[in-house]
């Protein structure tokens, strides 16, 4: 350890390594029974006091450090010798324990330098997607939904809307069309999260339920998706049954010892799950040449059945030719129905959309072939169902919805060939089955279950244990009649509705698309996501809200006596339950604020600059300095009786280890300006470090950034005075114990200021040139909104957006620095309005002399 940070001072609490700008570690003073030193608080002032203040806690200066990731010494070493009782003595043997020690040995690569709390919200397949995994192009995701479309339940989607809601083929194809692109769109927009952050859907939850809030809905997705992965594989194992009896002409006289399921239906479906495990080892990224074979092949498979059922009929058969038996309102709500069937097929594929969005090489390559795809690809498979469905009655008196069904009847009396052609189609349904499976369930339930243990699964093991709770839940049950399916497809849908109605409107409305990514990864309590105690609760208001207003007509659905009105707001359930979740979220934020919104208050999705970070948060620790006490009754160091101490912080970000040392250089003492803004667009100067090795120390000053907030000083521009900063850092520099030192820009032997006035006189003037070399409608609007004191119209703020990007920051999109900075600076305004005034463009405040 440095010579300068003796033990009894300071703690190491806990090293971090391999990081963007090195290792990272806390400090944290502690006190000494040997050595209690009297140390000044970080600000002190003769001259300014703060009264009638109702905190009682001494001022709180908190560390964080970061350095090398090389160093040579041992930075911290647990005290063998120190005992620890009651409770912590249980929970330090727990610990120590065989089993803790053994369960460890199962957990998964990660990325080094985090927490025991923060290895339980990441891993690498919770991480944003690197651009070298990038690798889904548009015509991915063409085969992908091509392959996906052709599936046994996408075959029988019309079967429930002729034969229960009384709706004409046309008409159920046509409910099939809209349906479906509706849920495209729906899928489109989900989808442009994960595409844009490149985050799947457990992390997008994050944003809008809260850092541990996001785990129920997690959990509900995850649940839903090893339901489902049970019933896709009872139905693959149907396949494998009718390939096995075009081989095998006795399989069906095979004895029943099982019961129900019979033996032989079991056995199969056994054996399909089995062949389906290798599938599940290959990672998302890689498992896109899957979908490829398959869209190649089932469709030619799908027309091939297609043809022979018509030629076997001799036609297309009567379904084609019958009207609809409903009328009135009966087929108007038969319509409604089947639409919102439809749409409900694909609840959980639209939440969880992301998942796959994520790998998307650019946006646009999850947009637009998702969007034309999906409608074109469902009403295909439909389609050859309905014409297929129909041509069975013709053959067998009656119309068979199932096709695995019919296969099975055509092996009756089957010449040899027609047993190899039976064979090839229900080889071709199988490969439908495991690509739907892992399209829809196994990817989606894996990395949900990553999410919900990220320390112990990855998405491959979150996939096997989703295969092994699809036997667990018994599938067969599930699938006793179309109607039955179609029923629980639709109930389910209330609640996912909900999910996705509070995530569109945080991330579309609330937020106009902008995230901070690395915050989605902390359970740091003044991140901006962990809301109350990690949970938003303004999402699950809406949530509840959102579920409340089907719950009804969701009773009447399973079998309950409910008011017509409950079943007319349950046919539209999707809908009602998106659109209330999204409506109550709106709503309860605008009367309950939240943070990290959009900093320009427009439409701002900045992507790709926030996804390679480290997600590694340093912790930080808090020192009470004990030059500050309660009795003082002081804050500022001087008396006051009628004054109570208050609870100060001050942060520190210092660049590499040891800069206390006189082995090292002289640090660089970074002072942010703004005024307010705190210090993290100046974080670029942490290359120093690494380039150059001079310790760099970046300090939020009081009323910023991390430092503690005094909004009750709000417009007191007496209060937040020049001299009051200036003191401020002459007590860092005496606190830090620093006998030399550079600051930024100040004291530097040659100064070159390429976008900066030298005083705000200078800047006024400058601002009124570049003013009125704008464009003239946005000189009338920010003229008119000075003039009316307007500075919170949504006008004024886009021209002044406008007139930042020209001449402020140039970059195109802003650095994810600069971003942070402004977001410090949107959550409190308290120093910026009292030195500056209501705009950058017409300071008014302390600093405009």
């Amino acid at each position: 350890m440095p010579s300068s940070l003796p033990q009894n001072d300071v703690e190491l609490d806990e090293f971090f390594s391999s990081s963007p700008i090195g290792s990272f570690y806390s400090l944290r003073t502690v006190d000494s029974d040997d050595d209690q030193r009297e140390q000044e608080p970080l600000i002190s002032s003769e001259s300014t006091s703060y009264a009638n203040t109702p905190r009682t806690r001494s001022p709180r200066p908190h560390y964080r450090t970061t350095g090398p990731s090389s160093h040579p010494d041992a930075f911290y070493k647990p005290n063998s010798g120190q005992k620890h009782t009651g409770f912590d003595a249980i929970l330090e043997r727990f610990r120590n324990s065989k089993v803790v020690n053994f369960i460890d040995n199962f957990a998964v690569e990660n990325e080094p330098g985090l927490n025991s709390t923060q290895l339980m919200l990441t891993n690498l397949d919770l991480r944003p997607v690197e651009p070298e995994r990038r690798q889904w192009g548009a015509w991915n995701y063409v085969g992908f939904w091509i392959a996906d479309s052709f599936n046994i339940n996408t075959w029988m989607i019309s079967s429930a809307m002729i034969t229960e809601y009384g709706l004409s083929w046309w008409q159920s194809w046509v409910c099939v069309w809209i349906g479906y692109t509706i849920s495209a769109c729906f899928i489109c927009v989900m989808g442009r999260i994960g595409a844009i952050y490149h985050i799947g859907y457990p992390v997008v939850a994050r944003a809008s339920f809260g850092i541990w809030g996001s785990l129920w809905p997690v959990f509900n997705r995850a649940a839903m998706a090893c339901v489902w992965y049970g019933v896709q594989a009872w139905l693959g194992g149907h396949c494998i049954k009718i390939m096995i009896s075009s081989v095998w002409k006795n399989y069906e006289t095979v004895s029943n010892t099982n019961g129900d399921p019979p033996t032989r239906e079991f056995m199969a479906f056994f054996l399909f799950w089995l062949l389906s495990l290798p599938a599940l080892w290959f990672p998302v990224h890689k498992i896109r040449h899957l979908f490829t074979i398959k869209a190649y092949f089932v469709p030619l498979a799908g027309l091939a059945y297609f043809a022979w059922a018509i030629s076997k009929a001799g036609g297309l058969g009567p379904v084609v030719h019958q009207g609809s038996s409903a009328k009135g309102s009966d087929l108007a709500w038969g319509i409604v129905k089947g639409i919102m069937s439809g749409i409900a097929n694909f609840a959980t594929l639209i939440v969880n959309n992301p998942d796959f969005s994520r790998f998307a090489r650019k946006p646009r390559d999850a947009f637009w072939s998702q969007l034309v795809i999906i409608p074109v690809g469902f009403a295909f498979t439909s389609f050859i169902g309905i014409i297929v469905s129909s041509s069975s009655a013709v053959i067998y008196g009656e119309a068979i919805w199932n096709p695995l069904d019919l296969l099975e009847r055509f092996l009756n009396g089957a010449s040899s060939g027609e047993r190899f052609g039976i064979f090839a189609i229900a080889s071709a349904f199988a490969l439908a089955q495991l690509g739907t499976n892992i399209a829809a369930n196994s990817v989606s339930a894996g990395t949900d279950m990553t999410a919900l243990m990220p320390r112990y699964l990855n998405i491959r093991r979150g996939s096997y244990i989703c295969a092994i709770i699809g036997i667990i839940i018994c599938p067969w049950n599930l699938l006793k009649s179309s109607n039955k399916f179609t029923t629980y497809l639709s109930a389910y849908s209330v609640f996912l509705s909900s999910v996705a109605g509070v995530i569109f409107c945080d991330y579309y409305s609330v937020r106009k698309g902008y995230l901070q990514v690395k915050d989605l990864y902390s359970d740091r309590k003044v991140g901006p996501y962990f809301y109350t105690l990690g949970c938003n609760w303004r999402g699950y208001l809406a949530y509840i809200f959102g579920v409340l207003i089907n719950i009804i007509g969701f009773a009447g659905a399973v079998g309950a006596t409910v008011p017509a009105s409950a079943t007319y707001i349950y046919n539209f359930n999707y809908f009602t339950g998106f659109l209330v979740a999204a409506g109550s979220y709106w709503l309860i934020c605008r009367i309950s604020p939240i943070d990290a919104l959009s900093p320009t208050g427009q439409w701002f999705e900045i992507g790709d600059d926030s996804v390679n970070a480290c997600m590694a948060y340093d912790e930080e620790s808090s020192i009470d300095v004990d030059g500050m006490t309660e009795s003082d009754n002081t804050l500022f160091g001087k008396a006051d009786e009628s004054s109570k101490a208050i609870d100060v912080k001050g942060v520190f970000d210092v660049v590499q280890a040891g800069w206390r040392s006189i082995e090292w250089n002289r640090p660089l003492i970074v002072l942010h300006g703004g005024p307010g803004i705190g210090h993290k667009y100046l974080l670029s100067l942490t290359d120093l470090t690494t380039d150059f090795g001079i310790p760099v120390i970046f300090y939020d000053q009081i009323g910023c950034g991390n430092s503690t907030h005094l909004r009750e000083k709000n417009g007191d521009s007496g209060f937040w005075s020049v001299q009051l900063f200036v003191d401020e850092f002459h007590n860092l520099v005496d606190h830090l114990g620093l006998a030399s030192y550079d600051v930024q820009p100040k004291n530097l032997n040659k100064l070159i200021i390429g976008n900066a006035p030298a005083s705000v006189r200078d800047w006024l003037e400058g601002v009124v040139t570049l003013k009125n070399r704008l464009p003239q409608d946005i000189q009338d609007v920010l003229d008119g909104c000075e003039k009316k004191q307007d500075y919170e119209s949504p006008a004024y703020k886009e021209e002044c957006t406008y007139f930042y990007k020209l001449h402020v920051c140039r970059c195109e999109p802003w650095p994810r620095d600069l971003l942070d900075a402004f977001e410090n600076l949107r959550a409190d305004q308290t120093v910026f309005r009292a030195m500056n005034g209501p705009s950058d463009l017409t300071v008014k405040g302390s600093l405009k002399d």
